[in-house]
C-alpha cells in the first residue's frame, strides 16, 4: 500500500512539474502580433510579399518587447530597434550580419504559408520585380511598400526584416542551438500600417521550454526549421483571409 502511494505521489509530482513548465511557456510567446485600430476600415483582397531585408549589422539575438514596438496606427518606419526578448534573456552579440540567402529563405517560407490563404490573393516576391525596379532611386524605403502596391493595383504589400539567423552548431541532441528572429508589416496602398508581426526564438532545452521541446520531438532543430515554425505561426495571425481548408 505504501509503495503504491509513493509511486502515485511521484507520478502526480511529475505531472505537476510538466504542467507548470507548460504554463510558464505560455507566458512567453515566441510570436507577437498587433493590428491597427483602423483595420476594420480596410478590405484587403490582394497582397504582394516583397523581398525581406537582412539586418546588415551585428546580430544580437534580441528582439523588442511587444509593448515597445511602434503602434501600427502611427508606424512609418520599417526598422524596429532590437532590444530584449520576451523572456528577458540577454544574449551576447554575434559579429555577423544576416545573409541575403537567409532573408530570401524567410521570405519564401512566409509566402508559402500565405499563398493558399482563402479570401485573399497573395502575389510572390518575383511578381513585384518590375515595380520595385521602376521605383529605384525615386522613393525612400518607408514609402516603397505603398508605392509598389499602388503600381501593381493591389490593396497592400507585406514587408519584412530578418534580425537574427544563427544556425545550430552541433547535433540534434546537443551543442549550440539555432536562433531565428524576424519582423513583418502589412502596409496598405495608402501607406497605413495595418499589421505588425514579430517572431523570435532561440531553442531551449526541455527544462526551459517544455512546449517547444514537445513540438519538436525533444531534439534541437535547424535554423530553417525554426523559420518554418515562425512563418506558420505568423501566417495564422495574418488579419485578412482564412487558412486554406485541407
Amino acid at each position: 500500500m505504501s509503495r503504491n502511494f509513493t509511486s502515485a505521489s511521484r507520478f502526480t509530482l511529475h505531472v505537476l512539474v510538466v504542467l507548470t513548465l507548460l504554463a510558464a511557456c505560455a507566458l512567453t510567446p515566441k510570436v507577437t502580433s498587433e493590428v491597427s485600430p483602423k483595420i476594420d476600415q480596410y478590405r484587403v483582397k490582394t497582397v504582394v510579399v516583397l523581398p525581406f531585408e537582412a539586418l546588415a549589422t551585428s546580430q544580437t539575438t534580441e528582439r523588442p518587447r511587444f509593448d515597445e514596438m511602434t503602434v501600427p496606427q502611427g508606424a512609418r518606419r520599417s526598422d524596429i530597434s532590437v532590444s530584449v526578448p520576451p523572456t528577458g534573456e540577454r544574449i551576447q552579440p554575434v559579429p555577423l550580419g544576416v545573409s541575403a540567402t537567409a532573408a530570401e529563405r524567410v521570405t519564401r517560407s512566409l509566402y508559402g504559408k500565405l499563398k493558399d490563404r482563402e479570401g485573399v490573393r497573395v502575389f510572390a516576391p518575383d511578381d513585384a520585380t518590375a515595380a520595385l525596379k521602376s521605383l529605384e532611386g525615386e522613393v525612400n524605403p518607408e514609402q516603397r511598400p505603398a508605392r509598389v502596391a499602388t503600381k501593381m493595383a493591389l490593396d497592400a504589400a507585406l514587408i519584412g526584416r530578418v534580425l537574427v539567423y544563427q544556425e545550430r552548431k552541433g547535433s540534434k541532441l546537443g551543442g549550440d542551438t539555432a536562433a531565428v528572429g524576424f519582423e513583418v508589416k502589412l502596409v496598405a496602398a495608402d501607406g497605413t500600417t495595418l499589421w505588425i508581426g514579430n517572431y523570435y526564438e532561440k531553442q531551449k532545452p526541455l527544462t526551459e521550454d517544455a512546449q517547444g521541446s514537445l513540438e519538436r520531438g525533444f531534439v534541437f532543430v535547424t535554423a530553417d526549421e525554426l523559420v518554418d515554425y515562425g512563418a506558420a505561426r505568423l501566417a495564422e495571425q495574418f488579419p485578412f483571409g482564412a487558412k486554406a481548408k485541407r
